[in-house]
Parts: C-alpha cells; sequence; structure tokens
C-alpha cells in the first residue's frame, strides 16, 4: 500500500460565507470581551 509522505497544502478556495473568517479568528476583542466570549456557549 502506497501511503503520500506530504500532505496537500496548496491555498483552497474559502466559500464566500466564510469570506471574514480570518479577520474574526485575529481579533482579539472575542476573547477577552464576556459578552462576545457567550455567543459561543452552548
Amino acid at each position: 500500500m502506497d501511503i503520500p509522505q506530504t500532505a496537500d497544502t496548496s491555498p483552497q478556495a474559502i466559500p464566500s460565507g466564510l469570506s471574514r473568517l480570518k479577520e474574526l479568528a485575529q481579533n482579539l476583542w472575542w476573547s477577552w470581551t464576556p459578552e462576545a466570549r457567550r455567543l459561543f456557549e452552548h
């Protein structure tokens, strides 16, 4: 059996619905604002 030694790391197109995900991930306001953090509680 042949097992690939590397992963495909080529850039992939991001769906338009997720286009602002990078901006959100880099915005530290979400990490230290209790009201914002509550949005992600289940």
